[in-house]
C-alpha cells in the first residue's frame, strides 16, 4: 500500500508490474554487512528524509472480516524480520463500511500503542507476526455509521452502561504456518442508535471473533434499551438475562445417546406478505433443504448422510380488538421428504398441519420512527409419518418480538423468535414414545449494512418407559420434585 501523500485520506494499492523501492542509505564503500542502516521500502527521493517521507509504503494484511497495515516498514542491519517506524493500523468491520478502496481513511483505522512489533521471514511466502497475539485496549472513541433524518448510529469501542462494561480490547494472530493461520478478537462493542429527540433509543453490544478456520462470529450479544424505550427492557428480560446466541456454528443434542449434528440449511421464500387491512395479514410459501450429518452415522454407517427436501405454505391472520391489540389465527402445512446416501427409499416422508390462536401487541408506537411488537401463539400439531406409518397428535407454542428503529439506511431492526412443538405417543403399556422441536431464530438489521442472522434447532427423539413417566409426573402433583433453582 503507499500513500501520497502520507496524509492522504486513503492508501491505494502498489501496481503489481512496477513494484515497491528498496532503498539503504549509507557509503558506497561500505560493504552491506558494515553498514549500519536498514533497508527501507521507499523511495530513492525519499533517501534522506526517512522520518517525513513524500510517499509512505506499508504491508497490508487483507481478510473478509478487516484489515491491518503496517505502515513505513523496515529490515534492520542483520535482522530475519520486518519491523515498522510507525504503530500497524486495525481496519475492523465497522471501519470498513467507509472504505471506497482496500483500506478506510486512517483516522478511521484503531491505531496500537507502538511499534513493537516484528513480522518474523520463515521461508518463502511465510510470515509470523510477534507477539502473537498482538493487545491493545481501545482508548474512548466512536465512529459514525450513517446520519440521516433524525437518526444516528454510530459506534462506540466499549460496553454498555449496564452490561460488559469497559473499553474494548483487541488480540490479533497472524502465522502462515498455523492453522488458523490469522485470528481476531475485538470487543466489546457498542452499536447505538440515536433518534431525535428521543436520544440514544438501542445499544447493541457484541464481542467480534474471526479467524481463517470459518466466517466471523458475533459472540454473546446483548441489547441495551435507553431514553424513552428503557421501561421496555423490563418487559424483554430474555434479551439481557440469556442474551442472542449469534454464534454461527452450532451444535446441539438430538437424542438420549446425545448424538450430534452437523448442518447445512437453506430456504428459499418463494411468497411473503404482510398486509394490514385493518388487521394484519401474513403468508408465506417457502422451499428449502437440509444436509445434515450423525455422528453415529459419520462414524459407523457411511461416509454421507441425509438430505432433506421440505415445502412449507404458512398464513395467518389477525383482527384489531384494542388499539394495539389483536387476535387471530395460524395456518401451516409443511412437507418434508429425506434420503440418505446409501438408502433406496426415503428415511422421511411427513407432512405437518398446524393450526394456532395468535395474539400480538405492539405497533407503530411513533410512525415511521419506532415500532415494537410482540406475538404470542398456540395451537395444535398432526404430524403424519409416512415412512414408519405413524401418527402423531401434539402442542405448537411459539413467540416473537420485533423493535425497528427508523426506517432503510436510517433504521436498526431486531426480531426474536422462538417455537416448541412437543409431540407424546403412547406405544404400548410400556413405553411411551416423545419427540420434540425447538427453534430460537432471530435476526439483527444495521442501517440496510451489517446484518447478523441466527438459528438454533434442538430435536429429541425417544421411547421411555411409561412407568417412569406416570412415576414423575405423580411426584409433581405431589410436590415430592426438588424445586428449581432461580
Amino acid at each position: 500500500m503507499r500513500n501520497t501523500p502520507p496524509d492522504s485520506p486513503e492508501p491505494e494499492p502498489i501496481d503489481p508490474h512496477l513494484g515497491v523501492p528498496l532503498i539503504r542509505a549509507g557509503d558506497t564503500g561500505l560493504s552491506p554487512e558494515a553498514n549500519p542502516h536498514p533497508y527501507r521500502f521507499a523511495d530513492p527521493a525519499d533517501l534522506f528524509t526517512p522520518s517525513q517521507p513524500a510517499a509512505d509504503y506499508g504491508l497490508l494484511l487483507a481478510t473478509q472480516t478487516f484489515r491491518v497495515l503496517f505502515p513505513r516498514v523496515k529490515i534492520d542491519k542483520g535482522a530475519d524480520s520486518i519491523t515498522g517506524d510507525l504503530a500497524p493500523l486495525l481496519a475492523d468491520p465497522h471501519a470498513m463500511l467507509s472504505a471506497t478502496g482496500l483500506f478506510p481513511q486512517l483516522a478511521h483505522a484503531i491505531a496500537f500503542p507502538s511499534n513493537a512489533y516484528r513480522l518474523h521471514v520463515l521461508g518463502e511466502g511465510q510470515i509470523r507476526l510477534s507477539p502473537s497475539p498482538l493487545t491493545h485496549t481501545v482508548p474512548p472513541r466512536s465512529l459514525q455509521i450513517v446520519k440521516a433524518a433524525g437518526v444516528h448510529a454510530y459506534t462506540e469501542y466499549r460496553g454498555g452502561d449496564r452490561h460488559q462494561s469497559g473499553p474494548a480490547t483487541i488480540a490479533l494472530r497472524f502465522d502462515s504456518t498455523a492453522h488458523p493461520s490469522w485470528g481476531l478478537t475485538i470487543g466489546p462493542m457498542s452499536t447505538v442508535t440515536d433518534v431525535d429527540p428521543f436520544g440514544p433509543l438501542m445499544r447493541m453490544i457484541t464481542t467480534l471473533q474471526a479467524s481463517s478456520t470459518g466466517p466471523p462470529r458475533a459472540t454473546k450479544p446483548l441489547i441495551e434499551f435507553g431514553g424513552a424505550l428503557q421501561p421496555v427492557e423490563e418487559l424483554l428480560t430474555v434479551l439481557h438475562e440469556f442474551g442472542l446466541p449469534v454464534d454461527l456454528l452450532v451444535e446441539t443434542p438430538n437424542s438420549a445417546e446425545v448424538e450430534r449434528n452437523k448442518k447445512v440449511k437453506a430456504k428459499l421464500d418463494l411468497i411473503d406478505f404482510e398486509l394490514r387491512v385493518p388487521g394484519k395479514i401474513t403468508g408465506e410459501i417457502g422451499v428449502g433443504y437440509e444436509i445434515g450429518t450423525t455422528r453415529a452415522v459419520r462414524d459407523v454407517l457411511m461416509p454421507g448422510g441425509v438430505v432433506e427436501i421440505s415445502v412449507e405454505i404458512e398464513g395467518s391472520i389477525q383482527l384489531p380488538i384494542f388499539p394495539l391489540v389483536y387476535g387471530g389465527g395460524l395456518f401451516r402445512l409443511h412437507f418434508a421428504t429425506g434420503y440418505e446416501q446409501t438408502a433406496k427409499d426415503p428415511v422421511k416422508r411427513e407432512i405437518k398441519l398446524s393450526a394456532a390462536a395468535v395474539g400480538s401487541v405492539g405497533g407503530a408506537i411513533v410512525p415511521h420512527l419506532i415500532s415494537v411488537e410482540g406475538e404470542i401463539r398456540y395451537g395444535y400439531v398432526l404430524l403424519a409419518d409416512f415412512a414408519k406409518e405413524e401418527y402423531y397428535p401434539g402442542v405448537l407454542f411459539g413467540f416473537s418480538f420485533e423493535c425497528e428503529i427508523g426506517e432503510g439506511v436510517a433504521g436498526v431492526k431486531v426480531g426474536l423468535e422462538g417455537e416448541v412443538i412437543g409431540f407424546v405417543k403412547r406405544v404400548d403399556d410400556e413405553e411411551i414414545h416423545i419427540r420434540a422441536e425447538t427453534t430460537i431464530a432471530g435476526e439483527i438489521e444495521l442501517c440496510d449494512i451489517l446484518s447478523f442472522e441466527y438459528s438454533i434447532e434442538v430435536e429429541y427423539d425417544q421411547k421411555l418407559p411409561s412407568k417412569a413417566i406416570m412415576a414423575l409426573a405423580g411426584a409433581a402433583y405431589f410436590g415430592l420434585l426438588p424445586p428449581i433453582p432461580p
